[in-house]
């Protein structure tokens, strides 16, 4: 099969490299891989250099700017064209970003059939939903994370013999990145060896200016005054990423704040190891650190809805919650619970089970 992989974020790359690495190496089929996205962007990483230096050939690269609408109209005029010219049996989506969207109507138009990974996910404080939801009925295959996301995509209407349990591709990494010692990563990120707490926030793009903005300074003065080095990432490109972007370059004047753009997989993984906490609300909290003894403050409502592992504790954007969760995650009650659990994401086979779904359909 010729197989269109999209790719928009720092994200879904890391998500679905070992199964692009799977099928490039199968000799069954031929991957395409298509850049969108903010994956060349200073201000979010620069993340297309993590692209190249995989070794994977860019089949299309489509570049745009402006807000969510401008961008969704770019990539669904490149990738029709795209779609166009080239002979393609799938593309295969991951996720639910507005960018995603776009790139399934886009292939819904132009009779490509879409394999889409991640459907039936709930995530009531985001507009994810909505999207995540429009690209399953548009989807001919659906490989889901869990039988909860099985059912939904089902109710949603697709053919139950067209849905696939793998579990999360998210979870395939960790078993392939190489570990780093406590110190040598410490080394690496610009920190000494002490306890950390891993932060990632998104915008929560269900929230008014208000709210957003309340959010962001409750987030400020908590991360102030931590009594941990804090190792924080950059938002993704929703709509508020600015104010989000604002206050960490604030924070970044203080001594215990260190700010890295984009991690990339294999620091990223590793930081998932070593870190004491992590706090945010981005999906990695729920779904790839729960492969960790590691506890999770996820925070507001961008992530309300999704399936959680026991490691998960949540709180509001207020700022006397998010000090009772912190000292929460430090229980050595809590902390003991951790050691005996199990993902419920899966078992980081999932690129196995891709390659056999596609023979399957094939």
């Amino acid at each position: 099969m010729n197989l269109a992989f999209i790719t928009v974020a720092r994200s879904d790359f890391s998500r679905l490299r070992p199964t692009m690495d799977a099928v490039k190496n199968s000799g069954e089929h031929e991957l395409k891989l298509i850049v969108a996205g903010n994956h060349s962007s200073s201000v979010f990483g620069n993340s297309l250099a993590e692209i190249e230096a995989a070794s994977f050939e860019v089949s299309e690269q489509i570049s745009f700017s402006g807000d969510m609408s401008e961008s969704s109209a770019k990539i669904f005029t490149g990738l029709s064209s795209y779609f166009k010219k080239e002979s393609i049996d799938a593309c295969v989506i991951l996720g639910d970003r507005f960018e995603m969207l776009a790139a399934a109507q886009a292939a819904s138009f132009n009779q490509v059939p879409i394999i889409h990974i991640g459907g039936g996910y709930t995530t009531l404080g985001a507009i994810d939903d909505q999207i995540r939801d429009a690209i399953t009925v548009l989807s001919s295959v659906h490989l889901v994370a869990t039988e909860e996301c099985l059912r939904k995509v089902v109710s949603r209407g697709a053919k139950r013999e067209q849905v696939f349990l793998t579990g999360a591709p998210d979870l395939e990494l960790i078993q392939q990145v190489d570990v780093l010692e406590r110190s040598t990563f410490c080394e690496r990120v610009g920190f000494s060896e002490e306890p950390f707490a891993l932060v990632t926030f998104h915008p929560e793009t269900k929230h008014d200016n208000k709210e957003h903005l309340n959010a962001v300074q409750s987030i400020k003065t908590f991360l102030a005054e931590l009594d941990c080095n804090v190792l924080i990432t950059a938002p993704c490109a929703d709509k508020g990423h600015e104010e989000l972007l604002d206050m960490i370059h604030e924070l970044a004047e203080l001594p215990h704040i260190y700010y890295r753009q984009s991690l990339g997989g294999f620091l990223y993984v590793n930081a998932l190891r070593h870190a004491d906490v992590v706090i945010g609300n981005s999906s990695s909290g729920i779904i790839e650190a729960g492969s960790f003894d590691l506890p999770v403050i996820n925070v507001g409502e961008r992530q309300a809805g999704r399936e959680q592992n026991i490691n998960v504790l949540n709180s509001s954007f207020e700022l006397s919650r998010l000090k009772k969760a912190y000292q929460a995650s430090k229980q050595k009650s809590f902390l003991q619970r951790l050691e005996k659990s199990k993902n419920i994401y899966g078992d980081g086979f999932f690129a196995q089970r891709f390659l056999q779904i596609l023979s399957d359909i094939n």
